[in-house]
């Protein structure tokens, strides 16, 4: 499970931010963090505020709790899914590589348990 904000439209298609910590998932549902010493560095130097990472935290303890229960994504459902063949391969813009960058000055919104300002919903 990469945790990122969700993904927004560009000039040029989708972007999003990732946010380090990842969960690992393995056939048999155990999990393992993936990054967690990465993530703390970006706390140490500043990238990261201790609320955001309070909150990458916060959503990864509800995804563990998802994949500890079974429910989905991780119920099995999707185990067989396959794209319809028929469906095109996308392409990218020619100007993929050299289209600036498209910068939010907020990540908190990006979890369920904070306002636009970043405040927590419980106080």
């Amino acid at each position: 499970m990469n945790l990122e904000e969700p993904f927004r439209r560009t000039p040029i298609g989708f972007d999003t931010n990732d946010h380090t910590l990842d969960i690992v998932v393995k056939p048999d549902l155990s999990w393992s963090w993936k990054d967690e010493s990465l993530l703390e560095g970006q706390l140490e130097r500043g990238d990261y505020s201790s609320e955001l990472v309070a909150e990458i935290r916060r959503e990864a303890a509800s995804v563990i709790a998802l994949i500890e229960s079974r429910r989905a994504p991780f119920d099995g459902e999707w185990v067989d899914w396959r794209p319809d063949p028929n469906w095109p391969t996308p392409r990218l813009p020619e100007n993929w590589n050299s289209e600036p960058a498209v910068l939010w000055e907020r990540r908190l919104w990006a979890y369920p348990h904070t306002d636009d300002a970043g405040r927590s919903e419980s106080g």
